[in-house]
């Protein structure tokens, strides 16, 4: 790791950085959509935002919920490419590469 990139503790600890990371990082939504279902989500993959439409509301609920978590794990899946591109700007690429990584073990992808 190059000498002026940051570990996550010491990027978290730093007051100046971490309240404008923390804020954007915050701030990330990003939304998906399947066959009547749109699914917006948190950059923590929680979910904020569901529409059905009405052909939607019509599935069985073995389908609809498969829509709804295809739709989510796609946004989920955007949503943290959001928050490494955030997180890169402030940390540097060898720490972002770290992130990604431990990231794509934690969720499977």
């Amino acid at each position: 790791m190059d000498q002026h990139e940051l570990t996550v503790a010491q990027l978290l600890e730093d007051e100046l950085i971490a309240e404008p990371l923390s804020a954007r990082l915050e701030t990330i939504r990003r939304t998906a959509s399947a066959g009547g279902v749109t699914v917006t989500v948190d950059m923590h993959g929680r979910l904020v935002g569901l529409i059905l439409d009405h052909a939607a509301m019509r599935l069985p609920a073995h389908e609809l919920a498969a829509r709804i978590k295809s739709s989510s794990d796609e946004a989920a899946q955007a949503a943290r490419h959001d928050g490494i591109a955030v997180l890169s700007a402030a940390a540097g690429a060898g720490l972002t590469a770290d992130l990604a990584a431990q990231l794509k073990t934690a969720v499977g992808v």
